[in-house]
């Protein structure tokens, strides 16, 4: 692990601490800001404690898969991991109409497919040193995910089962593949680290899923053609194949009817577990999720525009989002829309593992502890950009919600007068329609149509030119998570206005549902989860700016109310603003 030799002090300092901890049975919750390094001291505790036993890492998404598989190449050890079967399959189920019944296999499971690239009875060590040895090392080179597609697309054979499945030190995941499709991650896993781990606290609440008639119905179809087509054969394997199918039928049609309001109460899955077609392996773990614990679970009938897909609730004549007309009686815009309400449900299951959660936003012990089920933990805190930031505090500017549209004009001037002569401003707006009031002013306006891609282009195009950029963006939006705007190496946000207090919508549906619950079962109120959320979607936007050490950014909270969140950010340093 030449890797270590290069660490900083605070960076061996924090591995030591953490490797106590775990050695002394305790759980770590690791908070140090994006660039301070906190991948490569997850990973480096983890090994050590592991001590050449499996360390299983899960990140939000495939593409943050690479400073892992990175940081694995310094310390040099083997990774391998699952990227979603439906994504590479050649025989991955089609959603046109008219499908091909020769190539459509949902049944076929890797192990018996001829697209895949070793038998299930192959020896692993022979297959690493041998006539897969040179395709594990490309494997190595470019990634999990770049080297399954590269497969894909070539045609020499699937990739999918050997890299989720090859031996490695190290194995990557999804948060969902360790709720859902937990068989992946094997039984020998030493310990968990789950990345970006902020996102626990939501997690539950993705794990929502839906039941559309229109899908379910095309579904169906596909089944139905499979099943005929198989009648013209007589083999014992085929018999069983249509046995299987029939009982996948009869599930799917089941689940129509609850999509269609038909019915209230979902199936029992005719499976515990399904390889062979990813969306039916989806239907029966969420449905056995509903059924295994049905009262953290609501049921929510929905309406979906023809047009352009926007779930309406029940009582809509027009879509929400476009104006579509709604025909309430055509069944086939019908869905039923399930969501849990209880944050810790399936996450507090962690307690029975050995775990790391790393982010630069971690939510408090008190919400880990009391919200998301979770004890037996350590938190190790390190901050060593602090002193590169310096913090305003805006204590005239009120942009509650009741004043906010009276305060309008004189938001928008303060802002716009902060807005710095160099590099980028990233100005974070409490939701999507004050982002329109910077329209005219901002060379990125943030909308649900906006690519990352896209932005990411503006602000290379216009730091070439060496002009400022203003990119407004709303909190908890696509600009605020995970993205990092850098030119040649070195981020270019020079500052942060952060717009209004990123309370969450106390009016959304599913908040409501959930503090509702957590009032009636633990007492916590709904205040409480409000600031929480707050400060995590603050400590987001004040991240997008300090990517590494070099990196230096003014913070402005143009709210009076940002005060009272201080305590929580660990603020205890600022100059009044005054305009």
């Amino acid at each position: 692990m030449s890797a270590l030799k290069t660490l900083r002090p605070y960076q061996k300092h924090a591995i030591k601490t953490i490797v106590s901890a775990l050695n002394s049975q305790k759980n770590v919750v690791l908070s140090m800001p994006t660039g301070s390094g906190k991948t490569i001291v997850a990973l480096s505790a983890a090994l050590e404690h592991a001590k050449g036993a499996r360390v299983s890492v899960f990140t939000r998404t495939l593409a943050e898969y690479l400073p892992w598989e990175r940081e694995c190449r310094a310390l040099r050890v083997d990774f391998s991991g699952h990227v979603g079967r439906d994504r590479v399959c050649k025989f991955a189920p089609t959603t046109d109409e008219k499908i091909r019944i020769d190539s459509f296999k949902p049944q076929q499971k890797c192990k018996e497919c001829e697209h895949n690239l070793f038998k299930v009875e192959d020896d692993w060590g022979a297959l690493l040193k041998g006539r897969l040895k040179e395709e594990f090392q490309e494997m190595q080179r470019l990634g999990v995910e770049s080297w399954v597609l590269k497969w894909k697309a070539k045609q020499k054979g699937c990739g999918y089962p050997f890299a989720r499945d090859a031996p490695t030190t190290v194995k990557l995941y999804t948060h969902l593949t360790y709720f859902l499709l937990w068989k992946y991650v094997g039984l020998d896993t030493q310990i968990f680290i789950f990345d970006e781990a902020h996102n626990l606290a939501s997690v539950t609440r993705k794990l929502s899923f839906k039941l559309s008639t229109s899908t379910l119905t095309n579904i169906i179809t596909q089944y139905e053609e499979l099943r005929r087509f198989g009648e013209f054969g007589s083999t014992q394997k085929l018999r069983k194949r249509l046995e299987e199918i029939e009982r996948v039928l009869d599930f799917l049609t089941k689940l129509l009817e609850v999509a269609r309001w038909k019915k209230d109460e979902l199936p029992q899955p005719p499976f515990e577990f399904f390889e062979g077609d990813e969306r039916v392996q989806r239907l029966i773990s969420h449905t056995r999720l509903v059924l295994d614990k049905p009262d953290v679970w609501k049921a929510h009938k929905k309406l979906v525009c023809p047009k352009c897909r926007h779930e309406n609730s029940e009582r809509s004549s027009r879509c929400e989002n476009c104006g579509e007309k709604l025909e309430k009686e055509n069944e086939q815009i019908r869905a039923v829309k399930f969501i849990p309400v209880d944050p810790s449900y399936l996450v507090r299951s962690l307690n029975a593992d050995r775990w790391i959660l790393l982010s630069g936003s971690m939510p408090s012990s008190w919400y880990l502890s009391n919200v998301l089920g979770l004890s037996n933990f350590e938190v190790v805190e390190l901050n060593p950009f602090e002193k590169n930031v310096k913090y305003f505090l805006d204590t005239k500017l009120d942009m509650s919600y009741e004043k906010r549209e009276s305060v309008r004009d004189e938001a928008i001037r303060r802002a716009l007068s902060l807005v710095a002569n160099h590099g980028v401003t990233l100005l974070v707006t409490q939701n999507y329609e004050e982002v329109e009031w910077f329209k005219g002013a901002s060379n990125v306006c943030e909308s649900q149509r906006t690519t990352i891609a896209q932005v990411l282009e503006v602000v290379n195009q216009r730091c070439e030119k060496g002009e400022p950029t203003l990119i407004t963006a709303v909190a908890r939006g696509k600009l605020i998570e995970g993205v990092e705007f850098k030119h040649k190496g070195k981020s270019v946000v020079s500052r942060v206005l952060l717009l209004g207090v990123p309370y969450p919508n106390v009016k959304d549906e599913e908040f409501k549902e959930m503090a509702q619950y957590l009032k009636q079962k633990r007492g916590i109120s709904t205040w409480e989860l409000m600031l929480e959320d707050a400060v995590i979607a603050t400590k987001q936007a004040i991240g997008r700016a300090i990517r590494g050490p070099e990196d230096s950014a003014q913070v402005f909270f143009l709210d009076k109310r940002f005060k009272r969140l201080f305590g929580r950010l660990g603020i205890n340093r600022y100059e009044v603003l005054t305009l």
